[in-house]
């Protein structure tokens, strides 16, 4: 049999792929960040969907580097459930899910 061998090096940033994390998950309903991976500057559409597909949400936020804390503040709380986060700048578009639980 094959012994597993330890990795011989840790992935740096740059390799990394490009994505975004909403926290905290589950949210509140009031609020999440998005903490972006990698992802190049420039004005982003974020836009969230219940599982209906209805847009709950839209807004537009500007990333100046590779990571970033993004705060998206709803006008309402959003009620119970999971929701899709899609972030685009029209040329890429990454996906997340967030669970609401309050």
């Amino acid at each position: 049999p094959t012994s597993l061998q330890p990795p011989t090096s840790i992935p740096t940033l740059a390799n990394t792929p490009q994505s975004f994390t909403p926290y905290p998950n589950p949210s509140d309903g009031r609020s999440v960040y998005l903490n972006t991976h990698n992802l190049n500057a420039g004005a982003y559409t974020v836009a969230v969907y219940n599982t209906m597909g209805s847009n709950v949400y839209q807004t537009t936020k500007t990333i100046n580097n590779k990571n970033n804390d993004l705060m998206l503040s709803f006008n309402s709380s959003l009620a119970n459930g999971l929701y899709r986060i899609v972030l685009s700048n029209g040329k890429e578009t990454y996906n997340a899910a967030m669970m609401v639980n309050r």
